[in-house]
């Protein structure tokens, strides 16, 4: 269970993010997610920081088992994969 990358590629409008999760396509997209503990920790370690959403934000995430584009759901704290 990691984010072992996690990259803003354009700081604008609309931003493109990537992320690489060791975590599966179920996980990911588990309400709750972005929020747990271990994942807080690994993005405040890989950012200096903790990651700030924009509403804009499309996310492009390599994960085990696959990879696709999906929004960020700041209500749920899960990603959500685009139609």
């Amino acid at each position: 269970m990691a984010i072992t990358s996690i990259t803003r590629n354009f700081v604008g409008d609309p931003n493109i993010v990537t992320i690489v999760s060791t975590d599966g396509l179920a996980t990911i997209t588990t309400s709750g997610y972005w929020t747990g503990d271990a994942i807080e920790a690994e993005v405040i370690t890989l950012q200096n920081g903790p990651f700030e959403w924009a509403a804009t934000d499309a996310v492009l995430i390599s994960y085990s088992g696959g990879i696709g584009w999906f929004t960020y759901d700041s209500a749920t704290a899960a990603f959500v994969a685009f139609p």
